[in-house]
């Protein structure tokens, strides 16, 4: 970075061409040692992959799903999170910023371009997502912009099975959902 402030590009869909950049993205932010310096990591209590490269390329090129990124100075991805259509709406997930960026408006923005495309790409409806629950300081975060707790609980176990995983199977997700009106499309 030069003496100006940092200033991170554009929301904008992530391609295949992506995919590598953000793969190693989401494994930092949530597994190894980069993750313990932000306020996202799961790695004292999860361990093996975050995601799978097929996963994430199914997140990117998938029908009804959408990836949006924002890039830093050097055009890699500081940030990331994922839609998938549902009949209700959309599904938020795949969020990650890098760990010595969050706290910085990254996550925010990326939140905020997801509920837009939803409300004008996909006509609105409701937006759902899971945190794992006895993380009060994540669903803090999610109720500072709206969002719910519905009520729903789900296994994690059901949901999510990659590679090395062995700690942490035990462990709960708690939806949370917002309603996001449809506005038109630019």
């Amino acid at each position: 970075m030069t003496g100006s402030a940092f200033v991170p590009q554009p929301v904008r869909r992530a391609t295949l061409a992506d995919l590598e950049s953000l793969s190693g993205l989401i494994e930092a932010a949530y597994r190894g040692p980069e993750s313990l310096t932000g306020w996202t990591s799961e790695a004292g209590m999860l361990d093996g992959q975050r995601m799978s490269q097929a996963e994430l390329a199914e997140a990117i090129t998938g029908d009804g799903r959408v990836m949006l990124l924002v890039a830093g100075e050097d055009g890699g991805p500081i940030g990331c999170a994922g839609l998938t259509r549902t009949e209700a709406g959309a599904e938020f997930g795949k969020f990650a910023v890098r760990p010595a960026l969050q706290s910085g408006g990254i996550g925010k923005r990326l939140l905020a371009a997801c509920e837009d495309w939803l409300a004008s790409q996909w006509g609105g409806g409701v937006m759902t997502l899971t945190v794992i629950e006895g993380r009060p300081e994540l669903r803090a975060f999610y109720e500072r912009r709206g969002y719910r707790a519905t009520g729903a609980t789900l296994a994690l176990a059901s949901v999510h099975d990659a590679p090395g995983w062995t700690r942490g199977r035990d462990l709960i997700l708690e939806e949370m959902a917002k309603p996001v009106a449809s506005t038109p499309a630019d």
